[in-house]
């Protein structure tokens, strides 16, 4: 049985007319996108506090705090009067709290830095918003008549009160604390301060010697003035938490919900410790584990977060810290790339969790990829998502390697040799491994074979027994010469490989250079063709279009670009070109060829 509207909350601009214009219960129904009659039956027939389900969660420092969470036809009820009543609201510019665009980063911005900051607590914030008090403020704000706002109140309200846990909750109670907000600004205006709440959170903070007696009479010990008292709870007779008020000064650590405001918007230590633990933990011993030693350390809700996925977790830790740092920050880049990698190994969404795992499931479907560099791990995996997402290669399941140590496997072919005799190849041998390794001007040849076909010469994987393969990064069609220069990052265009960092760093090639000269230590100086004071020092050039990523220097100093550095703001972007993307295909046709081969 249908009981919403057809045409259930589509225009908000209609219902908002409708809403402000409701004269009886049953316009009332109508605004809010619900028939009349089910709105009567589900809020009076049943006593509405039934139709709660409410549970405990700890508080940060000491207690609980009780929510009460409405079953889910009334949740979408107070959803859509939420909804009608943010676009009626227009929250004070002091108010940070449940208001779209804002959280505890820009509750806590404008105090960054200040000398003194004076922060309170409003004691039971939602459950001191009583039933007559929600009922006034809807006969108040639109004038309704008794009946609806007491149908309203009803609604919204538990137990007599404004439950925390319902979708109406946040916004009542901002639009009753719209007064309060209005004395409190003009307050902190008088006294040169600045003013900002998020939810039950008061924070003033000042540049002056000390706040001014209009809101604190005495800073040590504390006393909150009769003024600021008197504002406060003459508005819904809220109260202050004292246990909870707190004034820092000067050198002390100053925090504004959870927020540090020393110097610039930070978080504490101890959130950024946390989540390279989790990391750290997640790369030694699997993320199964790591999940439960993070749940037995720091989660004070275990029984609700148990189900979640551990990479989720780490996740939406680190977007709270881009949220406050900025996303452009370098140590929340770095976080995100450290997960995306670890992702890269783990999710099941892309690969197994681990390789144990994976030979418990559908062994012939997973590959084993490694390369010889980080980098290179980094975009094949990156490109292979994309392609995924593109409707190529749905069926091709891939575990990219992370090297144990050194980066990646810089030693070739004696690499190979290592992994050999520590029985990786005999212990993995149900899977295809196959190593992708640069086109080496010296080595190529060791890791193809080159078979002729009509008299021209074709390159096809190597094998090198125990299920073990290997090819070379093949020359993509726009990079026609390059021959044996080539390495991954030759598959982006010249304007992103060559594109400077923030700090005016950049990849070179060896064709920028001149052709050296000779020094005494049988080394020769390179010098670059377009600016002479830049140079490096090498026996030999390689290749005309080998890339540089280090030694090259200015006045004394490095100012070369990592291809980790490169790679990391590539992958950042999310974009990737057209002709890029055409030559990664090229790359996972041969894996699939390899995989279907060893079957």
């Amino acid at each position: 049985m249908n009981y919403s509207l057809p045409t259930h909350m589509k225009d908000i601009e209609k219902r908002v007319v409708q809403f402000k214009n409701a004269k009886t219960r049953q316009e009332l129904a109508e605004s809010i996108g619900y028939r009349y009659k089910f709105i009567v039956y589900f809020i009076f027939a049943k006593d509405i506090d039934q139709h709660y389900i409410e549970f405990n969660i700890s508080k940060k420092y000491k207690g609980e705090r009780i929510i009460s969470s409405p079953n889910e036809k009334l949740k979408q009820i107070q959803k859509n009067i939420a909804e009608i009543l943010l676009d009626i609201y227009k929250p004070k510019h002091c108010v940070h709290s449940f208001v779209r665009n804002k959280n505890v980063a820009t509750n806590a911005k404008p105090h960054v830095q200040a000398r003194h900051i004076l922060r309170l607590d409003l004691e039971n914030f939602f459950s001191s918003i009583h039933f007559g008090r929600v009922r006034n403020l809807f006969e108040a704000t639109f004038n309704f008549p008794r009946e609806v706002s007491t149908l309203l109140a009803r609604i919204c309200c538990f137990k007599g009160c404004l439950p925390q846990g319902a979708p109406t909750s946040p916004i009542i109670s901002n639009m009753i604390c719209l007064r309060m907000d209005a004395q409190l600004t003009r307050l902190a205006n008088d006294c040169r301060c600045k003013y900002t709440r998020y939810a039950d959170d008061i924070t003033f903070s000042t540049n002056m010697e000390s706040f001014n007696d209009k809101i604190v009479q005495a800073m040590n010990p504390l006393v909150i003035s009769d003024k600021l008292v008197s504002i406060i709870e003459s508005n819904n007779y809220f109260k202050i938490n004292k246990n909870k008020t707190h004034i820092c000064s000067n050198n002390d650590s100053k925090f504004i919900t959870g927020v540090k405001v020393n110097k610039k918007l930070n978080v504490s230590r101890k959130k950024y410790r946390e989540i390279r633990a989790m990391l750290h933990a997640a790369r030694v011993y699997g993320h199964d584990k790591a999940l439960a030693e993070h749940l037995s350390k720091y989660s004070r809700r275990s029984t609700r977060i148990e189900r979640k996925n551990f990479f989720n977790i780490v996740h939406g830790k680190i977007s709270y810290l881009s949220m406050i740092r900025g996303k452009n920050d370098t140590l929340v880049a770095k976080l995100k790339l450290q997960l995306a990698q670890l992702r890269e190994i783990y999710d099941e969404k892309y690969a197994s969790n681990s390789i144990e795992r994976t030979q418990s499931k559908i062994i012939d479907q997973y590959a084993i990829v490694l390369t010889e560099g980080k980098t290179d791990r980094m975009y094949l995996s990156f490109a292979f998502r994309k392609l995924r997402n593109k409707g190529y290669f749905r069926n091709l399941k891939i575990l990219f390697y992370m090297w144990p140590f050194l980066g990646g496997c810089t030693a070739g072919i004696k690499h190979l040799d290592i992994l050999s005799k520590q029985g990786f190849f005999q212990k993995y041998s149900d899977f295809p491994k196959i190593y992708i390794f640069d086109r080496d001007i010296d080595r190529s040849d060791k890791y193809i074979n080159k078979v002729y076909v009509d008299g021209k010469s074709c390159e096809f994987p190597k094998y090198w027994g125990e299920n073990t393969w290997s090819f070379i990064l093949h020359e993509p069609k726009f990079r026609n010469g390059y021959g044996n220069s080539i390495s991954i990052e030759h598959f982006f265009s010249d304007n992103i490989i060559f594109s400077p960092d923030n700090e005016g760093r950049r990849l070179y090639s060896c064709s920028h250079f001149d052709d050296g000269t000779d020094t005494s230590n049988g080394k020769k100086f390179f010098k670059l063709k377009e600016n002479s004071d830049i140079y490096f020092e090498a026996k030999q050039k390689k290749g005309n279009f080998v890339l540089i990523d280090d030694g090259i220097f200015l006045d004394g100093k490095n100012i070369s670009r990592t291809k980790f550095s490169l790679a990391k703001e590539i992958l950042h972007s999310n974009t990737i070109e057209d002709a890029s993307l055409n030559e990664f295909k090229i790359l996972f046709d041969v894996i699939e060829y390899i995989i279907n081969k060893s079957r």
